[in-house]
């Protein structure tokens, strides 16, 4: 339903901006819809700050900059987590390794998923859909990169640890295909139950670049701390 206000060339609001999905988006104060709401789209934040319209707010600002161009929102989001690994000796004196690993996915069905890995698989602790309107997830295109801001080792015997990274895509690539991110971060070994419970704590800081069907890219942060303990235990 359209909105029933318009600029200057016969376009309706509805036209020009994109709807408030989130629920924080800018009001224009006197304007009304049909139904009785007062008229309001997604925050220019979200996206490319649209035209001005000639509707004013009570500062004299126009609201059009205020709200994000229409097809240009964006609602995609990461977040920071915490993985943790724990193993112990075995009764045999083996030496064990505590273990984490944590997983960024962007999916051709047009959402991310950040997992960890647990107990009987991957869990996911966060989903977003990044793709807007009729997009499909193959015309954005994706990079990450990842470096290490603190690692820290520690324990009587520990040692510096074991960290992978796999990137698939550490330059801009299509999301035509899953595009992950995986890191493995291995330490706290544990000899003969003589030494105390070892402890490895690295963290990430990932970023993320996306880059959407008319080449605008939008980049995210987010950090992912892996802690990993070895627990010494007495041979039997």
């Amino acid at each position: 339903m359209a909105s029933g206000y318009r600029n200057g060339a016969g376009v309706d609001t509805d036209d020009l901006y994109d709807p408030d999905v989130v629920g924080d988006g800018p009001v224009a104060t006197g304007f009304l819809r049909a139904d009785g709401t007062t008229l309001r789209y997604a925050s220019a934040m979200y996206g490319t700050p649209g035209d001005a319209i000639g509707f004013r707010d009570q500062a004299g600002a126009d609201n059009g900059p205020k709200w994000a161009k229409k097809g240009t929102a964006n609602y995609w989001s990461v977040i920071n987590h915490d993985a943790a690994g724990f193993d112990k000796e075995t009764t045999s004196g083996v030496a064990v390794l505590g273990t984490a690993e944590f997983r960024l996915m962007f999916n051709p069905d047009g959402y991310l998923r950040q997992q960890v890995l647990g107990g009987g698989g991957w869990w996911t602790v966060n989903t977003s859909k990044f793709v807007t309107g009729s997009n499909s997830a193959g015309s954005y295109q994706v990079r990450i990169s990842s470096g290490i801001a603190v690692n820290r080792y520690t324990g009587s015997g520990a040692v510096a640890g074991y960290i992978t990274t796999n990137n698939g895509a550490g330059s801009f690539q299509p999301v035509n295909a899953d595009r992950i991110l995986d890191i493995y971060n291995g330490s706290g070994y544990v000899y003969n139950g003589n030494y105390p419970v070892l402890h490895g704590d690295v963290i990430f800081v990932v970023t993320v670049d996306l880059m959407d069907p008319a080449g605008r890219v939008t980049t995210k942060q987010f950090q992912v701390r892996m802690d990993v303990y070895g627990s010494p235990q007495p041979n039997d």
